[in-house]
């Protein structure tokens, strides 16, 4: 009794395994690409929702003095400031208001620099930071002048730089 080798044209486990490791290859490139990507998204989505924020800031404290203004730059005043406004908000408006500004709340750092420019006296500059739980401080700038309680739109500038540490150091 004689045993005969077939020529079968059956696929063997053998070659699904392979079929099955290039397919994955590239299956695991795009995952890759898509999960950078949806972290990018929310890096640049906190990014610009911190910048917002601190824009609302500097709008809130345009109207006050230079002694105000100096009340507001110890301890955590800015972030207490931004709890009231969500407080006084409509209830509407509060609760996604407040769902952006959880992030940066307690991580609030100003400072305030008068007679900036010699050229322009009176002339102040209000630097609101807040760093981010990512390690990424977000800092908005605001030149005006706070004696005359009239906003001078000199200048606004928002800047994002990573690194560690806290907002406001430096």
């Amino acid at each position: 009794m004689g045993y005969t080798i077939r020529n079968c044209r059956a696929t063997s486990l053998v070659e699904i395994m392979i079929a099955v490791a290039l397919a994955a290859g590239p299956m695991l490139v795009a995952i890759e690409l898509v999960r950078s990507n949806s972290q990018a998204a929310r890096f640049n989505h906190d990014r610009a929702t911190a910048r917002m924020l601190l824009l609302d800031l500097v709008t809130l404290l345009e109207g006050e003095s230079l002694a105000g203004l100096k009340q507001y730059m110890t301890g955590d005043r800015l972030s207490d400031l931004l709890s009231k406004r969500i407080v006084l908000m409509p209830e509407s408006a509060r609760e996604p208001y407040f769902e952006q500004a959880h992030n940066i709340l307690g991580r609030i750092r100003g400072r305030l620099d008068e007679d900036v420019d010699p050229q322009r006296p009176g002339l102040a500059r209000l630097s609101l930071t807040a760093g981010l739980s990512s390690g990424v401080t977000v800092q908005v700038i605001s030149l005006f002048r706070p004696r005359a309680s009239e906003r001078l739109r000199v200048d606004v500038d928002s800047s994002c730089t990573a690194g560690g540490g806290e907002a406001g150091d430096g």
